[in-house]
């Protein structure tokens, strides 16, 4: 698994679609990682559900299969994500979009 996690358990496939898949919570903070301002390539994005806990997620050179299973909580209008530099990040993220070309 490709996912950094800060938390007081032990991450495991099974507790990361627990938590961020069949329970998510229902405001998350969201951040994306890119290569510079002007070139958007997400490298990674990290999903914070509590201050004590975040995800850590690799999208290069290829997005593992944890990121397609964390995609739905991003696109649930129902959840809120708090970003830093929103504009930029959704126009990153939206580049992960296609990511069944990487499948």
């Amino acid at each position: 698994m490709s996912v950094i996690y800060y938390g007081e358990g032990k991450l495991t496939k099974e507790y990361l679609t627990e938590r961020l898949v069949n329970s998510p919570p229902s405001v998350v903070g969201f951040d994306v990682e890119t290569i510079s301002v002007k070139e958007r390539l997400p490298l990674g994005f990290s999903i914070s559900t509590s201050p004590t806990e975040s995800f850590y997620f690799n999208t290069y050179p290829e997005p593992e299969e944890e990121v397609r299973l964390v995609l739905p909580l991003l696109q649930n209008s129902a959840i809120k994500k708090v970003m830093h530099n929103a504009l930029f990040d959704l126009k990153a993220i939206a580049l992960l979009s296609d990511i069944d070309r990487y499948a």
